[in-house]
Order: structure tokens, then C-alpha cells, then sequence
């Protein structure tokens, strides 16, 4: 999990939900919250959800556009890349801490072994 210090990335909602709304209207349908769900096939309480946050990461993101059949890019442009560098430039930062951790935690176990065979 990330430390509170470091930014996770983070898109809006409102650009999905205008590109939903538009893909109702032009198909002749007034956009309801069912609607916008059952198109990207998910429940209305979810919509709703994503309508306060107003957050999306870029994982959902990418799932909901694919579900419409684009590309994240193409609703969120420019965001969605610097998206998904944020992301993987924290993910990275875990990883080394995570790495950092555990070869701190074999010396740690090799030095218990140590004083056990020395103490035998």
C-alpha cells in the first residue's frame, strides 16, 4: 500500500460520464444512471459512486473505456498518460521497498542462524 506522502493517480469521472451520455443521445436515448451503468456494464449504485468520488485509477479507468470499446486515451487524453506514469512510477517505489525490506529480513535471518550455530 502506498504511503500517504506519495501520489497515487487519479482521472475524473465527469469526462466518461460525458462520453456515455453522448454515445445515449446519439443512439436516441436520455441518460439515466441505469442507462450509463447497463452500458458499461456495471450496477447504478456504482455509478453513483463514481459520481461523488468523482476519482477514477487508472486500472477502472482503463476497464470502463475498454467496456465501451476505446481507448482510455481517447476520453481522458493527455491524463491518462500521466496517469498511468504516477502509478508506475509509485509502483516502482513500492517494489524497491519492498525488495529493500525482505534482503533486510534474510540478513536478519542469517544472523539468528549464526548465533545458533555458534550458541550449538
Amino acid at each position: 500500500m502506498a504511503r500517504p506522502d506519495e501520489r497515487r493517480a487519479s482521472l475524473p469521472y465527469a469526462p466518461l460520464e460525458s462520453y456515455v451520455c453522448w454515445l445515449l443521445r446519439r443512439d436516441g436515448f436520455t441518460p439515466t444512471r441505469l442507462l450509463i451503468a447497463d452500458l458499461l456494464k456495471i450496477n447504478k449504485e456504482t455509478v453513483r459512486s463514481m459520481r461523488i468520488r468523482n476519482q477514477l485509477t487508472p486500472y477502472r479507468a482503463d476497464f470502463l473505456a475498454v467496456t465501451l470499446g476505446v481507448h482510455p486515451s481517447f476520453i481522458w487524453g493527455d491524463a491518462w498518460w500521466e496517469a498511468c506514469e504516477i502509478d508506475a512510477d509509485v509502483d516502482a517505489s513500492l517494489a524497491e521497498r519492498k525488495r529493500l525490506a525482505t534482503n533486510a529480513r534474510k540478513r536478519q535471518q542469517n544472523r539468528e542462524r549464526k548465533k545458533e550455530r555458534h550458541a550449538a
